[in-house]
């Protein structure tokens, strides 16, 4: 079962939301929204809160593919930077590699928001990278149901234990 992991900061835009709906499609497959920043205090609704605030690097070992909202300067959020900029003890730079990761651009626009930064920052730590193509939140469903799906496959050649003769 792909296990996706959804990052943001703030509140979850339409463009979260799409990802996650896309990825939701697939068949047998299990999304978690996170926050990669702690929640306003002063928040008007309970709303705000209903996501957990992705604390360390290890809380993330158990999903098969991460999949990061971008900023529209095309950055990760700073707080999630700090955690991908090194491994700890309980999850070593081993832990990411061949795990699916994507970014996309956090709010819907025209104008492409240029996420490869993010995507070398995850290709850096050993993920296989999905790239979007397009800011819209149906470019952001196709791009969900796309990492299921690269995850379904990862998953199934791993099965296989193909061994080289």
């Amino acid at each position: 079962m792909p296990k996706i992991l959804v990052l943001f900061a703030g509140q979850p835009t339409t463009m979260v939301n799409a990802v996650a709906d896309g990825a939701r499609s697939v068949r047998f497959s299990e999304v978690e929204l996170r926050r990669v920043d702690t929640p306003s205090p002063t928040a008007p609704d309970e709303q705000v809160n209903i996501h957990q605030t992705l604390t360390g690097i290890d809380e993330i070992t158990p999903y098969d593919a991460v999949v990061v909202a971008v900023s529209a300067d095309g950055r990760v959020h700073p707080e999630l930077s700090r955690l991908l900029a090194g491994p700890t003890e309980t999850a070593p730079r081993s832990a990411w590699q061949n795990k699916v990761g994507a970014a996309f651009p956090a709010e819907p626009g025209e104008s492409a928001v240029d996420v490869w930064p993010a995507l070398a920052t995850l290709g850096d730590i050993g993920m296989l990278v999905v790239a979007p193509y397009g800011g819209s939140a149906d470019a952001a469903r196709e791009l969900g149901a796309r990492v299921a799906q690269v995850v379904g496959w990862v998953t199934h050649a791993r099965s296989h234990h193909h061994h080289a003769h």
